[in-house]
């Protein structure tokens, strides 16, 4: 809040600037503020953004062993959240990866990439939650 024109403050007052953050994404963000006094350098106010990144513990190979031509094998892998903060993830296939909208590419239940599906593609896990992924 400004008490003056242009955001001009005289000497000896003080002025508070309120910054408004509204992301589109998760991602990290870093910007900054410069404020111009009377002397000869500008006073530069870095404003960082960062969360912790959930982090889950699927392996990045899933090991499913031998299965029979034609057969079907359900093999259960169970991850969790280990990091401090929520996070929803979403399984897709390589082709598909990057994708402007996860829930759209979540339409079904599975995510499939022939002769494999893997249940469920998209979940939520809060910190330390742990669930099945088939």
């Amino acid at each position: 809040r400004f008490p003056g024109e242009g955001g001009v403050v005289a000497p000896g007052m003080s002025c508070k600037y309120t910054l408004r953050f509204a992301p589109n994404s998760l991602g990290e963000f870093e910007d900054f503020l410069v404020v111009e006094t009377q002397a000869e350098q500008l006073l530069v106010v870095p404003v960082i953004a960062r969360r912790p990144p959930p982090i889950l513990t699927l392996p990045r190979v899933l090991e499913c062993g031998c299965c029979l031509i034609g057969g079907v094998k359900f093999v259960e892998f169970l991850c969790q959240n280990v990091g401090v903060s929520a996070g929803t993830f979403c399984i897709v296939p390589k082709n598909q990866w990057p994708a402007s909208n996860l829930r759209c590419l979540a339409r079904t239940h599975f995510s499939e990439q022939p002769p494999f599906a893997i249940s469920p593609s998209l979940f939520v896990l809060q910190p330390g939650e742990v669930t099945v992924v088939e």
